[in-house]
């Protein structure tokens, strides 16, 4: 959601985080801090960066174990509440060193990942710096002001179209333009302009070296222009002058390498782009659909024409307990669910967002475990009941059916022939009726199973068998 702003301020504040909170840069480091954060009993996050897509996602260790040389983190991950022995593999190499292995359940899947290991402290300082970035934009739009900042060894001096100056002067901050405000920062020198006004800015060297100058431009009170110049080689006798306004932007940084008085070249900006600080329409008309062994299809109606995307959440046997699944991009009114919860209630809802924030959700709407009336003519039964599964012997599917002469709270666990449970087929709400449950035996090795099930006060068994 705050890409343009992340963007805009990340080379100069994550550093700050990084020193302050002392990150490891490599897998060994790593093993060892999360050894000292362990033996002092404190939390950690790790945060998983995948460097050929733009992904990053965020798990929980909590148990680090040595086999053979060979180390493993187990880890939580909130997006599989009920997966155990999830872990990340650090696998010692001839030469000593360790490569990172990820892992993978279902279609989902963290392999060959970057290892970054992020205390809580950090991963709550990002957060905060996020509300930050949110609350900044805030004041732009109701202050009317823009925001300039330069990250770099160089001074910055901004005049506005009476002559009139703010910034740095031989080093000394000084302020003649009514309603600027200079914005003091060991890493960032920044300025807060009345957006009423047309500005020139001039960056004059004081060390060789490369600069990063940025703007956010209010262009008007629905619409924020985000142009940043990252990084550009800048000698100490150099000079770059850019003009802008409300109305009028430069489309580049003129530059003046030998300062002899001629801007001679020009520098393209690494981001430009304009965002909308209008909250997005919220969405409508959430639908849900799924086929047996298919993933949920999630749509829903686009009131809006200036979101940047969607985001889909979804929460599991409640509708309380909401996080993110996903995102598409704008105008895209789907998205498909491979990684729902079977078995028990999935919940969702759906809102779109843009950089000044979210919109309304949508209504919350479920979808219950795959369970098919088998006839919906016929009578409502005068009995709860659990018949034979078929086939039986299976491989590796079969059909469980029962009935509900009211509805129940169902639960139907199957058991190996240990009594140990290996399965949870149902857990939810079901409707009064004729059922059918369909098992699928893939993840199971062949042998005598027992399915069981219990609804209120009736419990019922059967012995089913899988032959593959």
């Amino acid at each position: 959601i705050l890409e343009m702003q992340r963007n805009f301020f990340w080379a100069a504040l994550l550093p700050q985080v990084q020193t302050q909170l002392n990150f490891p840069a490599t897998y060994q480091s790593s093993w060892d801090y999360l050894q000292q954060q362990f033996n002092n009993n404190d939390a950690v996050v790790l945060g998983l960066t995948q460097p050929s897509a733009s992904y990053a996602h965020a798990v929980v260790a909590y148990k680090l174990a040595d086999f053979d040389g060979d180390r493993r983190i187990y880890i939580y991950d909130v997006n599989f509440p009920d997966a155990e022995d999830i872990y990340l593999g650090l696998t010692k190499q001839l030469d000593g060193s360790y490569e990172f292995d990820g892992y993978q359940i279902g279609s989902y899947s963290f392999n060959r990942f970057e290892d970054i290991v992020w205390p809580v402290e950090a991963y709550l300082a990002i957060e905060a710096l996020i509300q930050w970035l949110q609350n900044y934009i805030s004041h732009l739009v109701s202050d009317n002001v823009h925001l300039i900042t330069l990250g770099s060894p160089a001074n910055l001096l901004i005049e506005d179209n009476q002559g009139r100056r703010v910034g740095l002067l031989n080093g000394t901050p000084i302020n003649e333009i009514p309603g600027a405000t200079i914005l003091a920062s060991s890493e960032i020198e920044g300025y807060l302009l009345p957006a009423s006004l047309a500005y020139s800015a001039e960056i004059t060297g004081l060390d060789s070296g490369v600069v990063t100058f940025g703007t956010l431009i209010l262009d008007s009170q629905d619409s924020l222009r985000a142009i940043d110049f990252r990084d550009f080689p800048f000698l100490a006798d150099s000079r770059a002058r850019f003009d802008f306004s409300s109305q009028n932007v430069d489309d580049s940084l003129r530059l003046d390498m030998d300062n002899d008085g001629t801007f001679e070249g020009r520098l393209a900006p690494t981001l430009d782009s304009t965002f909308s600080l209008v909250l997005p329409a919220a969405p409508t008309d959430l639908i849900l659909a799924q086929a047996i062994g298919n993933p949920v299809e999630v749509s829903w109606t686009d009131h809006a024409e200036n979101e940047l995307g969607f985001v889909i959440e979804r929460s599991i046997a409640s509708d309380t307990q909401f996080v993110s699944i996903g995102t598409v991009t704008e105008n895209t009114v789907y998205y498909f669910d491979s990684l729902f919860v079977p078995n028990v209630v999935n919940y969702y809802r759906v809102a779109a967002f843009n950089a000044a924030g979210y919109s309304n959700y949508t209504s919350i709407e479920m979808i219950e475990p795959l369970v098919a009336l088998t006839d919906t003519n016929a009578n409502i039964p005068d009995r709860y009941y659990l018949s034979q599964n078929y086939p039986n012997p299976f491989n590796p599917i079969t059909q469980i059916r029962f009935g509900l002469p009211r509805q129940s709270n169902v639960t139907l666990k199957i058991y190996n022939i240990l009594g140990q449970k290996v399965k949870t087929v149902l857990d939810a709400k079901i409707q009064a009726g004729h059922h059918i449950m369909i098992f699928d035996a893939t993840d199971l090795g062949s042998g005598v199973y027992f399915y069981r099930m219990q609804a209120g006060r009736f419990r019922k068994s059967h012995k089913m068998i899988l032959l593959k």
